[in-house]
């Protein structure tokens, strides 16, 4: 239960500063972006099989795109603790210290998920613009 109470800060803390918003917003263009260019070399050079070609080479350069992300995400966690100085009064708080970092993961790996969603449009606007 006290998972859930530091999942809630940790995730409305990313909305309330910029910082979410910009890389949900930086992670949205370049995945778009990626998107996009495989989809014009895909069909450029006439390729046979959307599984094998286009999303092989959308899901890797995607991946990359996390690679760049994920770390500023996560180095957020308890850097920020550290600057406003709230980090020893979060170890004084009656919660273990797995429950603190569960908490934190679980709300990293939520804004992650929310970031990854809206990808998932790719295939259905690719199926209607591509029948």
């Amino acid at each position: 239960m006290k998972t859930l109470f530091i999942w809630r800060r940790e995730f409305g803390a990313y909305f309330r500063s910029p910082f979410g918003f910009v890389v949900l917003a930086a992670f949205l263009l370049l995945s778009g972006y990626f998107f996009y260019s495989d989809l014009v070399f895909f069909f450029l050079w006439g390729g046979q099989s959307l599984h094998r070609g286009l999303w092989d080479h959308a899901f890797l350069d995607m991946r990359l795109v996390l690679l760049l992300v994920v770390p500023l995400l996560t180095m957020r966690l308890f850097a920020e603790e550290r600057k406003l100085g709230t980090m020893e009064l979060l170890w004084t708080y009656p919660v273990t210290d797995r429950e603190i970092v569960a908490g934190k993961f679980l709300a990293c790996f939520s804004f992650l998920l929310l970031m990854v969603t809206p990808t998932a449009l790719y295939p259905h606007v690719l199926a209607l613009f591509c029948p």
